[in-house]
């Protein structure tokens, strides 16, 4: 997802169009007349409605729908789709509607601070407008279609807030992998062997609950291709069917993790392993 990240990860597309139920076609007829209608939007995306009057000089946030569900807070995983709009000339630059989710955890840095500042107070289930302006977007650089000082308008749906995992340890004999769909993910794709994926995770050694590794740490997600042998057997096997949105336990036996040569200093021989795993996206 590209437009998001606090330095560029590389740029999506969207179609610009006029009216929210535009087809590609009208959608590029509608781009020579920019905000002909006040309204922007892409494929399977809901639609941007630009305020009237000058671009603001502060962030402005309304709730188009308020959610019903628990409220994001800082530190919090938001899993969100999205589309995004220049508010200069109505382009659309990026949207995640007729893609996979994205997901961001809110207040580290990782993503540019309209964001950061923007989504927290959300409930799930709710849809927020924001208008951002440069210098809480990427004021005087360019990413693609956004050009420098560009005020940016996003609507977003908050589809999950989810609090850093702690997983309970497994103590006793386990000689077999345990999968257990912690919140269950949306969508009608499913992760496969050989797809592309971006979790976040936290592991704990099985037998005491000590954690070993964490993505939360950094705030950045984990990039991986299930099924392919990339990652341990246990997480490989473990992951396969999640769907975006979704937390997983993983409790992985030894024989599927790092076996009798561990992974030192923080994994002995022959030690299972916990992990709870919420996929993001899939490429």
């Amino acid at each position: 997802m590209t437009a998001l990240a606090a330095i560029s990860l590389g740029c999506g597309d969207a179609t610009t169009a006029s009216k929210s139920n535009s087809t590609p076609s009208s959608a590029s007829s509608a781009s020579s007349e920019p905000w002909a209608s006040g309204e922007a939007t892409a494929p399977s995306a809901p639609t941007i409605t630009r305020p009237e009057g000058d671009p603001p000089s502060e962030l402005l946030v309304d709730d188009i729908k308020p959610g019903d569900g628990s409220e994001l807070i800082d530190g919090q995983l938001a899993i969100v789709n999205y589309i995004g709009a220049n508010w200069s000339d109505g382009a659309v630059f990026d949207s995640s509607f007729d893609g996979s989710p994205f997901g961001v955890i809110v207040g580290t840095g990782s993503v540019i601070k309209g964001w950061d500042q923007g989504l927290v107070g959300m409930k799930v289930g709710g849809t927020r407008q924001l208008v951002i302006p440069p210098d809480l977007g990427y004021g005087e650089q360019a990413q693609g279609k956004i050009g420098a000082n560009e005020t940016l308008i996003f609507v977003i749906e908050l589809l999950a807030a989810r609090s850093r995992p702690k997983p309970a340890p497994a103590p006793g004999p386990i000689d077999q992998l345990e999968i257990i769909d912690v919140e269950a993910g949306t969508g009608d794709r499913a992760l496969k062997a050989g797809d592309q994926a971006l979790v976040h995770y936290s592991g704990v050694l099985a037998s005491n609950g000590e954690e070993f590794d964490s993505s939360w740490t950094a705030g950045e997600p984990f990039q991986l291709q299930a099924g392919v042998g990339a990652v341990i057997k246990g997480w490989d096997d473990g992951l396969i069917g999640m769907k975006p949105g979704g937390r997983r336990r993983l409790v992985i036996p030894a024989d599927l993790a790092y076996g009798a040569t561990g992974s030192p200093p923080s994994i002995g021989p022959n030690e299972p392993l916990v992990f709870e795993v919420d996929l993001i996206a899939l490429a």
